[in-house]
């Protein structure tokens, strides 16, 4: 779980230079999640859960896939109608 902690950290980061938000407990709030687990993460004292990164997808338009190294692409890109 360790390296999907290390994705999603990563992933605040890039949204926190974006200007997503402006503290990371706003992130943690909007993903459903209490305002000190970001630090707690940090510290390894607890895990992002599948509940979490299910939030990310739909608040953020994160890719799953990217947080479990599946695919390269950080954002979910939308597929073409036809």
């Amino acid at each position: 779980m360790e390296e999907v902690d290390l994705k999603v950290l990563e992933f605040i980061k890039v949204l926190k230079s974006a200007g997503a938000f402006e503290f990371e407990s706003d992130f943690a709030v909007s993903i459903d999640m209490q305002k000190q687990n970001v630090g707690k993460v940090r510290r390894k004292e607890t895990h992002f859960t599948i509940k979490h990164i299910d939030m990310i997808r739909k608040v953020y338009n994160g890719n799953p896939n990217w947080f479990f190294g599946i695919e390269n692409n950080m954002f979910l890109i939308a597929k073409p109608k036809k």
